[in-house]
């Protein structure tokens, strides 16, 4: 059974949980609408496998940093990791939903921009990104 929250402006389905296995895999679905964009970060221990509800798989290697714009009226996506690390954070920076629908816009309180700054990049990371980037279009 998956269980819903609301993560930050995103709503979120936690189809398979880290604990429910050995490996410590999760699946999570995420819904965003039009114009949602997570700040510039990085996974430093976990890989993270997105499958697009249109059909893509972009794999992300841990330590490369990454975001992403949701052009389109809404997007849907599920997020593969492994380790439970990304599933906690999302855990930790969620709630309960109150209503069926999308999340009210969530004020930014110190406690959550603190944990938000621990996954921000620095000018070493966004070199690692732009040499990943340029290799992954050669190939």
């Amino acid at each position: 059974m998956s269980e819903t929250l609301w993560f930050m402006s995103v709503l979120v389905r936690i189809h398979v949980a880290s604990g429910s296995g050995d490996d410590g895999i999760s699946v999570i679905e995420q819904v965003a609408r039009c114009g949602d964009s997570p700040p510039l970060h990085i996974h430093r221990t976990e890989d993270e496998l997105f499958h697009v509800a249109a059909g893509e798989f972009f794999l992300v290697p841990k330590g490369v940093a990454h975001s992403f714009v949701v052009t389109s009226t809404e997007a849907r996506w599920l997020a593969t990791t492994t380790h439970g690390e990304y599933e906690g954070f999302v855990r930790e920076l969620s709630r309960v939903p109150e209503h069926e629908g999308w999340p009210e816009p969530l004020a930014v309180s110190a406690e959550i921009s603190a944990r938000l700054d621990e996954v921000k990049v620095d000018a070493e990371d966004i070199a690692g990104m732009c040499s990943w980037r340029c290799a992954s279009c050669l190939s």
